[in-house]
């Protein structure tokens, strides 16, 4: 029967051999062989669980061809051809074509996208091996490793899982595999490419200095320390440039110098040590808390009280490793005590004293109590109706005792003329 002239036709034909009427005389050989071939994509798929859709349809695709040819093997010893088209002379059926377009997928995804492939081409690099035992079943194994305390991200972790750097049970799986309770899970981390930080000529805000150590202004914008991402333009690489050898060396070829942080889009002072002794004698004033932060901030919404506090511990947020939260589990006590400098239409200018110093500490602590950072990308409110362009956070004030004359001493920083434009916006606002 000629269904398109000249192209295709349907041609009844019992084949006794194999695709396309091959090898019509080994019946009971090929019955066996596509036996054994369905069983191992089976156990494959349900035993190794690859990552990566092309394998399920090129497995659908030539487990269900083969069955179809199989049966009619077994019970009638033949199968029936009917497919014939004018570019590819053998009759064949549409099982036959399902074979063949998903033994094609197969090999792509075995020569360019399967985590076997990948984790035998691993790169053979220094590795940080993390051995860790599943205590709970269900959870999926991208998620275990996101919340292990290996400070790995979700992301991070599923990078590692489909470039064949985890497995389970000794075998490589995909990133959504639920884990079972007893399962072994060995996720090897690349150790990072040693990277020293290179002296830049940036101007440098510089509020005090002598021999042991400087306080600097930092501008908005401006990231502390080199890190993924951001390896230039940072106030270490100025530091380098303005100090050269003369910075403390406890944090590291990265950090020289730096004693504390502030976030990147948070301006203000941040002291650094020249030294090793000053370092120290910083580092412990911020652990017995007697170091004076203070910051200035604009706020969402009316704060109830004049003035109060935020006792409530910080950890990393346990669906997103990248952000921090108040937290039970895995976490540190956080203290934040705040007062109200000037209430405005919907917002309120606010001062934060840090009792305790944690990762986005202010930050989380007033989207804590309903009152997060105006112009905050992360822990903000998503539609404000102030472009604040921004977090508003300044480090107006900090106080310490001096290394070396063992004298307090305390600087302030004027408002940054970011801040004093938000204010002076937030004032139209609400004299309307």
């Amino acid at each position: 029967v000629t269904a398109i002239d000249g192209l295709l036709d349907f041609t009844y034909v019992e084949n006794r051999g194999v695709a396309f009427g091959m090898f019509s005389d080994m019946r009971w050989f090929f019955v066996a062989v596509t036996a054994v071939l369905i069983a191992i994509i089976i156990y494959i798929m349900f035993k190794k669980k690859p990552s990566g859709k092309m394998f399920y349809i090129s497995a659908a695709l030539i487990i269900g061809g083969g069955i179809g040819n199989l049966i009619d093997r077994i019970f009638y010893g033949f199968v029936v051809d009917y497919i014939s088209v004018s570019f590819f002379p053998p009759v064949c059926n549409f099982a036959d074509y399902c074979i063949t377009v998903g033994t094609i997928l197969l090999i792509v995804y075995v020569l360019f996208f399967s985590n076997v492939m990948k984790s035998e081409k691993r790169s053979t690099k220094a590795m940080n091996e993390f051995k860790l035992n599943c205590e709970t079943s269900g959870v999926r194994l991208d998620k275990f490793i996101s919340d292990a305390n290996i400070d790995l991200s979700r992301s991070a972790a599923v990078n590692l899982i489909e470039n064949g750097a985890v497995l389970v049970n000794n075998s490589v799986v995909s990133k959504k595999y639920k884990l079972s309770q007893g399962d072994i899970v060995v996720v090897n981390v690349p150790n990072p490419t040693p990277y020293e930080a290179k002296a830049e000529n940036i101007p440098l805000d510089i509020v005090y200095e002598d021999e042991c150590l400087l306080v600097v202004n930092k501008p908005k914008g401006m990231v502390v320390h080199p890190a993924a991402g951001n390896y230039d333009g940072t106030l270490v690489n100025a530091l380098l440039y303005h100090c050269g050898d003369s910075l403390s060396g406890i944090n590291g070829v990265l950090r020289p110098g730096i004693v504390h942080r502030i976030d990147k889009d948070t301006s203000g002072l941040l002291i650094v040590a020249k030294n090793d002794f000053a370092h120290r004698s910083l580092a412990e004033q911020i652990k017995e808390h007697s170091f004076t932060r203070e910051y200035e901030s604009i706020v969402f919404g009316n704060l109830k009280n004049d003035e109060g506090t935020v006792d409530a511990p910080i950890g990393r947020n346990p669906k997103d490793r990248k952000k921090m939260c108040v937290i039970e589990k895995n976490s540190k006590n956080a203290v934040t005590h705040y007062s109200v400098i000037t209430r405005y239409k919907g917002y309120t200018h606010i001062k934060c004293k840090l009792e305790t110093g944690r990762t986005h500490q202010i930050r989380v602590h007033m989207a804590y109590i309903g009152h997060p950072v105006s112009g905050d990308k992360v822990y903000g409110v998503k539609n404000e109706k102030v472009d604040f362009e921004g977090q508003c956070l300044h480090a107006r004030k900090i106080g310490f005792i001096h290394p070396k004359t063992n004298e307090y001493i305390e600087f302030t920083s004027e408002l940054p003329d970011y801040f004093k434009k938000y204010l002076k916006k937030l004032e139209n606002i609400s004299s309307h």
